[in-house]
């Protein structure tokens, strides 16, 4: 599996010709069909879940934390590095992984929500509404350029996914 620190732009352009594609897709008549279709919804929910996971694994790792002495609770993982120390509580190992696991998947989970494209203008308020309810900082750093010479904020993949997709629903209003 590809490290998500390691998506560059290529990656979430290489999905402009499909999201402007499924902005084609008919938009639904009421909000409770467009709930029921709109994959951005879903998108959502589990950026969510994969949230809460995160931080409950953050939780249960401080709780250990401080339950153990310190030197039991040497080892940790970036996503640059990790360093493992064998003599560490064997729950405080697992504890190190678990954490990284989530936040993984949770920045997965973010990076998903720039690439999927909503199909109605319900799906396209919620998911501004969601972006819009966390602080900047508590979305990914950013993805680097494909030339490796900038870092860009997760919001611009977003904010690009949906010029790429409003103009196909502004037509079939």
């Amino acid at each position: 599996m590809t490290s998500s620190t390691n998506t560059t732009r290529r990656g979430f352009l290489s999905t402009a010709a499909a999201l402007a594609a499924s902005a084609a897709v008919a938009i639904p008549a009421n909000a409770a069909t467009a709930f029921e279709t709109d994959p951005i919804f879903e998108a959502i929910e589990a950026h969510k879940a994969a949230r809460l996971a995160f931080e409950n694994a953050i939780r249960r790792g401080s709780a250990l934390e401080q339950e153990l002495p310190r030197e039991k609770t040497r080892s940790w993982i970036t996503a640059w590095e990790e360093e493992i120390m064998e003599t560490d509580d064997p729950r405080w190992i697992d504890s190190v992984y678990e954490v990284h696991r989530t936040s993984e998947a949770a920045t997965d989970a973010a990076y998903a929500l720039a690439n999927v494209a909503p199909i109605t203008m319900a799906g396209v308020v919620s998911l501004l509404q969601y972006a819009m309810s966390f602080p900047p900082e508590e979305w990914p750093e950013g993805v680097q350029s494909d030339d490796d010479t900038e870092t860009r904020p997760w919001h611009t993949f977003l904010i690009e996914m949906l010029i790429a997709v409003l103009p196909g629903m502004a037509v079939q209003s």
